[in-house]
């Protein structure tokens, strides 16, 4: 069993499916609107990854295009409290369908404070790491496919 932290309500049973994340992305275009920050930041960094993936694990589920959980309730936890405020439920989950490609990425490489660098000196190292070094602290399950919703809230805020 995964979990993942949801800001939504989800029900044993529901079969949640990828996308949404890859979406909020996808409508920026070459002569469109840019992003405002964060967003931009975030933009950079999606950008990266998917180039970095693309040349050292192209048989990795995409960013864009996966289920983000943890491999433990602890480490969604942690992710819970850093990344949302301590905000959303916990649910276990599991993939829909056997064999649904899977990647354990280094969260932790793409989270550390990088300070007031230019983005062009650390972000092709940060995207580069999180797909080929092992965690050191949070690991993030990506699944390339459907997950379906296996235990009501573990943790709800």
């Amino acid at each position: 069993m995964l979990f993942r932290v949801s800001l939504h309500r989800h029900a044993v049973g529901e079969v949640i499916s990828p996308g949404q994340f890859g979406a909020q992305y996808r409508v920026f275009r070459p002569g469109g609107p840019y992003p405002r920050e964060p967003d931009f930041t975030s933009l950079l960094i999606e950008i990266a990854l998917e180039a970095a993936r693309k040349s050292v694990a192209p048989q990795a589920p995409s960013r864009l295009d996966s289920i983000f959980t943890c491999e433990t309730f602890e480490h969604a936890s942690i992710f819970r409290e850093r990344y949302r405020q301590g905000q959303g439920s916990i649910f276990g989950v599991e993939p829909q369908l056997a064999g649904t490609p899977q990647f354990r990425g280094n969260l932790t490489a793409i989270s550390t404070p990088a300070g007031p660098n230019p983005y062009v000196d650390y972000l092709s190292d940060w995207a580069r790491d999180y797909w080929t070094t092992e965690p050191t602290e949070i690991s993030e399950i990506l699944v390339g496919g459907p997950v379906v919703v296996v235990t009501d809230p573990l943790h709800h805020s």
